[in-house]
């Protein structure tokens, strides 16, 4: 239940309602910015993509119909060409020579006429014709090793990328009559020309067997490619994706940006609110916590903040002064009526004793007893200095008890041996302060009611230290207290018996009020024939030592 009530107020709350605000209207703006921004860079990207392979595609064309063209050429070389067909049967040195000149200058025909063919090779056992570009020329020693190894020709059946020294090369081979005829194309020639046919700066062009141009890593960047017919290569072109975005519209671009700006601008505008509004609005809560607490001392510190909310703290704080001043006032008040109604109560007490002495004093003087009329006179005379004139609201145990040591006295003049009191006073508490005439209250109703001549009556008090609380126990063991007068005396109501009010009780129980709020307890338990127990919890008041006993 708790968690639940939580979660309602935090549901309710000024700080939840703004912040679902912010995000209600930043968050759809900012999903549709991104949105339209995303759709504009994908068509942007699209359409490069659709570009770059058309002309992959063109260019790939270009190049299959030029390897295509050389493959027609060196295969009717090799099939149907006579100085071939010569150099594999020719048997004289001179006939060599003159077979090697012949094939040699078709090599060169085959280089004029197919500009990307970069050199042709015929190898023959140990014999090597090679004819090649001038371009290659530095790279002739280099070939030559490499097509001395007859097994490496077998690998280029059809065209296929072969590492030659520090170059990448596309040879394709044609054996016959135990002889390996080929050409060479440069990848290097073929990879610049097509990068002169991309219009972007940042590029990546590359010529690879197609498995690998699948693995090529395209995160940075956009990848097109395409397949030479009849090859396992491919070309493959990655471009740089923010040169791609740089033909994107101003406006999209602008929204794009907007878009970052907005989802960043949301935990700047919660702090900024939180400044300007939650938190003194926070302060005012906490302020009205401190008077739901009762704690008139809080004010709202002066801060720099909106002239509405300065406003409304110089108003609370100047209403919390008037506050304290009224309570102040007001308990002055209450001081003074509390000092009236205290003196009225114990007055009310203590006729009924006083004619009930001076009744005990005549008798004593009718039988010329004048020992005891003087022991009577003193103790009344301790009495009516220590309970009438005495004008405080509390005393210690110590002097409680000996008040009620001086009634006590008088009461066995009045009733000798009708009576015993049995006292359990701890050393801790007899300097432990207490309302004045408390116990006597108690006592003095046990010996008015219940004591008379042919009947005994035990009286016990206790006052002990427990829990940080004063106990005070007088019981008795007489004949104990109707139920339906218990039960009013315990309602803490006025007993009315026999047309009298009967206000012991009650009084004890509205100065205990006045004196110490709902801190204090009085309860009356009560069991007929069996006597009765009055039971008093009271706060330590040790602190009114010091003030002359006074509240």
């Amino acid at each position: 239940m708790a968690c639940a009530g939580k979660m309602k107020e935090l549901a309710n709350s000024v700080v939840t309602k703004i912040t679902l605000l912010i995000i209600g209207i930043v968050f759809p703006m900012n999903i549709l910015l991104i949105v339209v921004t995303k759709n504009s860079i994908d068509t942007i990207t699209s359409q490069t993509i659709t570009a770059n392979e058309n002309m992959l595609n063109n260019y790939q064309m270009q190049i299959d119909k030029d390897m295509e063209a050389i493959d027609r050429f060196l295969y009717s070389m090799t099939k149907d060409g006579t100085h071939f067909l010569r150099l594999t049967q020719a048997k004289g040195e001179d006939e060599k020579k003159l077979t090697r000149y012949n094939l040699n200058n078709e090599f060169g025909n085959l280089l004029y006429l197919y500009d990307r063919a970069g050199g042709v090779f015929c190898v023959k056992e140990e014999e090597i014709l090679l004819h090649v570009r001038s371009s290659l020329l530095m790279e002739e020693e280099v070939l030559q090793s490499y097509l001395a190894a007859a097994e490496h020709l077998e690998t280029a059946r059809q065209w296929t990328i072969l590492q030659i020294g520090d170059r990448q090369y596309l040879v394709h081979v044609f054996k016959q009559n135990n002889a390996y005829v080929g050409a060479l194309i440069f990848v290097e020639y073929v990879v610049g020309e097509l990068e002169a046919l991309i219009e972007y700066r940042d590029k990546q062009v590359y010529l690879m067997p197609e498995q690998a141009a699948c693995q090529k890593d395209t995160e940075l960047g956009i990848y097109s490619s395409s397949r030479l017919n009849q090859t396992g290569i491919c070309f493959s072109v990655i471009l740089k994706r923010s040169e791609i975005l740089e033909n994107l519209p101003m406006l999209q671009k602008l929204n794009y940006y907007l878009a970052i700006v907005l989802l960043f601008s949301v935990p700047l505008l919660l702090v900024m609110l939180y400044k300007i509004l939650i938190q003194p609005l926070q302060r005012i809560n906490r302020a009205l916590d401190s008077i739901q607490d009762e704690s008139m001392d809080y004010r709202i510190r002066a801060c720099k903040t909106s002239a509405e909310f300065d406003h409304i703290n110089q108003a609370f704080n100047l209403m919390m002064n008037r506050i304290v001043y009224l309570k102040i006032q007001n308990y002055e008040q209450m001081m003074e009526k509390h000092q009236v109604e205290t003196t009225n109560m114990l007055l009310q007490v203590r006729p009924h004793f006083l004619l009930n002495a001076f009744h005990l004093i005549y008798n004593l003087a009718q039988m010329e007893d004048y020992v005891g009329v003087q022991k009577m006179a003193a103790c009344l005379t301790t009495y009516y200095r220590e309970g009438v004139r005495e004008k405080v609201d509390f005393r210690t145990v110590g002097a409680e008890m000996a008040f009620v040591e001086n009634y006590l006295e008088i009461a066995r003049m009045r009733y000798p041996d009708c009576f015993e009191v049995e006292e359990q006073i701890e050393d801790s508490v007899r300097e432990k302060n207490i309302p004045v005439m408390l116990i006597y209250t108690f006592v003095e109703n046990a010996i008015s009611h219940l004591v008379s001549f042919g009947s005994f009556l035990t009286i016990r008090i206790q006052v002990i230290w427990r829990n940080g609380k004063i106990w005070i126990e007088v019981c008795d063991d007489g004949e104990g207290i109707p139920e339906d007068i218990l039960e009013q005396i315990n309602r803490g109501d006025v007993i009315v018996k026999n047309g009298e009010q009967h206000i012991g009780y009650w009084n004890c129980r509205k100065r205990l009020a006045m004196l110490y709020g709902k801190e204090a307890v009085l309860a009356v338990e009560s069991v007929r024939s069996q006597g009765t127990r009055v039971r008093i919890e009271l706060p330590n008041q040790t602190e009114y030592a010091d003030t002359g006993g006074h509240v």
